[in-house]
């Protein structure tokens, strides 16, 4: 028996949605889609140019949603749980590393960490399914964060555009050739560039009610803390309880990993408790060109009918964050690229110190 006939057989255990019922659910995956699209693309600040469904695509996504989740759910039930051990065996082994490592040097005084990440982000403009185009933009992101979560966060762009396809610059051009991304210069202050809430940081958001010293260490604790965090970000009609998807959870755990404000303990408790994601994965001697060799970790999820993969590279030997990646697995309507293609990509570097936010290594 197949997957397809085997959920075929639960058919007369379920009765139709009613109108209702299918509303809610086209508006809420609509609206995850935006989100979900966007939540990588600048931590902070809503990206200018926004990807948003047409409506006439929305039954079908919904279907087709729902189909691809009710078949991951089998292959997840049916596949064996070495994979799920492995991937937890080798996050214990990097949380045994973290909690070693030393913790970020202690600032002084008007004192800030530095950080520089470079790689190029996606932006998508799909107004209708005809004119959707997706450009990427080569970025250098300057942090510079206090030990209280203030700071300064700049956005530049590194170089001339990159088109996916043809299609995707000539449907930019027959649009007017808008501008696509502007830098960007913002001062934050105390928690607001790392600390709680509920739409997060700008780099690293902690669980409303929370600091630092007030988070679980224990690892399956600080798994629903951080999920039930997540789950507030996400979409849903005002009656519906709070749901927390994979990726949105993995955006949080990498968010705590990379900021130098996570003391050694709760990083190595981190890294235990993304074995708690569901379909978490770990890959060893993973090459990211740019970027380098270390230990992939991912999730997956669907979006318009497409599988994305993020992913979270880690030096093995340090538990340093070396960068992470989003990668379109299937053909997408909203880009013109063969699967699969690298949406975006940014390299971490490591944390300097420097004396005010005016100031660069």
């Amino acid at each position: 028996m197949d997957e397809l006939e085997f959920l075929r057989g639960f058919q007369g255990d379920v009765s139709e949605p009613d109108e209702a019922t299918i509303g809610r659910a086209r508006t809420a995956l609509m609206e995850r889609m935006d989100i979900e699209k966007s939540r990588f693309l600048r931590p902070g600040a809503r990206p200018l140019a926004q990807m948003t469904l047409p409506r006439r695509w929305a039954a079908p996504l919904t279907v087709a949603a729902v189909l691809t989740v009710a078949v991951a759910l089998v292959v997840t039930i049916l596949l064996p749980r070495g994979g799920r051990q492995a991937a937890a065996a080798e996050l214990r082994r990097f949380a045994a590393v973290a909690v070693e490592r030393p913790a970020a040097a202690r600032l002084g005084p008007g004192q800030y960490y530095y950080l520089r990440n470079e790689g190029w982000i996606q932006i998508t403009h799909a107004t209708t399914s005809d004119e959707a185009y997706s450009v990427r933009i080569p970025i250098v992101r300057e942090y510079w964060i206090g030990d209280d979560g203030s700071g300064r966060l700049v956005d530049t762009q590194a170089g001339e555009l990159l088109w996916p396809g043809p299609l995707d610059k000539s449907r930019w051009e027959a649009q007017g050739s808008p501008q696509l991304y502007g830098p960007s210069d913002q001062q934050y202050g105390p928690g607001e560039l790392v600390g709680p809430g509920l739409d997060g940081g700008a780099l690293g958001t902690l669980p409303v009610g929370y600091d630092f010293a007030s988070l679980p260490r224990d690892p399956e604790a600080l798994y629903e803390a951080i999920s039930s965090a997540a789950a507030e970000r996400e979409p849903r009609a005002p009656e519906e309880a709070p749901q927390p998807s994979s990726l949105g959870t993995f955006g949080l755990f990498i968010e705590l990993l990379y900021t130098p404000l996570t003391p050694p303990d709760i990083r190595s408790a981190l890294f235990e408790a993304m074995a708690y994601i569901p379909g978490v994965t770990v890959v060893l001697d993973k090459t990211i060109p740019g970027m380098g060799t270390g230990t992939a970790v991912f999730v997956e999820t669907v979006m318009g009918g497409a599988r994305i993969r993020l992913e979270f590279l880690v030096d093995p030997t340090t538990s340093q964050p070396l960068g992470q990646q989003e990668t379109l697995l299937d053909r997408a309507w909203w880009v013109d690229a063969d699967p699969p293609t690298v949406s975006h990509s940014i390299v971490y570097a490591s944390p300097d110190v420097v004396e005010s936010t005016a100031r660069r290594p």
